[in-house]
């Protein structure tokens, strides 16, 4: 069961109780198992470049990219995520910002940012008709969305934060699982997902990595049948 997204339930995670000597992240994770598939060397050089973290949580994510040179802004509507955040070494080279995605974006100018980056963070919980036109509004004509979104069948698994198991705190509500589907309304806001990949331990797929451009409507049939249907990539030719 699970409910509408709040910031109540982020908060919650973010002041569980942290497990003595926890690491921060050295890398860009885009999996739920560290160390699992791709790190921000698929964004290439990312000095100088202007990085929007949407749901950027306790901000481990996005300083690893500012580690690179990246000009970074966080985004979370959960404060005590973003307190959490501010607390981590480095993180006063970031701004961090305590708003909601899609009502920071409306803010944004157009054409603004290089990269706009989610790792299982507000726009799977965002109003996908309200959010991705404003995605697409402020990238960069090179630019480009890039994010990691659970795989349908894995879904949030509570074992991965024990403390909340027996909580009566419920997981929020996605607003979009599985490639399929997030392929279908990239395609309709007129964003074109140019490659993807299934990542997971062992065999599983537990995330799928999506990257998707400005661009105009290249056929639906097409872009469905390039989606894999097991683990790997697939690049749809530009429009």
């Amino acid at each position: 069961m699970s409910v509408p997204n709040s910031p109540a339930f982020w908060n919650r995670l973010a002041n569980r109780e942290v497990p003595e000597g926890e690491l921060i992240p050295e890398r860009w994770e885009l999996c739920q198992y560290p160390g699992v598939g791709p790190g921000a060397e698929i964004l290439g050089d990312i000095g100088g470049r202007r990085v929007l973290e949407l749901g950027c949580g306790d901000g481990s994510n996005l300083l690893a990219l500012a580690r690179q040179g990246a000009e970074c802004v966080g985004v979370d509507f959960a404060g005590d995520q973003l307190n959490r955040a501010k607390q981590r070494p480095g993180a006063e080279d970031i701004l961090w910002v305590e708003r909601d995605a899609a009502d920071f974006l409306i803010d944004q100018p157009d054409e603004s940012w290089d990269f706009i980056v989610s790792i299982f963070g507000a726009l799977e919980f965002s109003d996908p008709f309200r959010i991705l036109p404003q995605v697409r509004r402020a990238l960069k004509p090179d630019g480009a969305l890039v994010f990691a979104t659970a795989d349908s069948h894995w879904l949030w698994q509570r074992d991965l934060v024990p403390e909340l198991v027996d909580s009566e705190l419920l997981w929020p509500t996605r607003t979009i699982t599985g490639l399929a589907a997030w392929t279908a309304i990239l395609h309709e806001q007129r964003m074109q997902v140019v490659w993807n990949r299934g990542v997971g331990p062992s065999e599983q797929i537990s995330a799928h990595i999506i990257w998707a451009e400005r661009g105009g409507r290249p056929p639906l049939s097409q872009v469905l049948d390039d989606i894999p249907r097991g683990r790997g990539e697939t690049t749809v030719a530009p429009c």
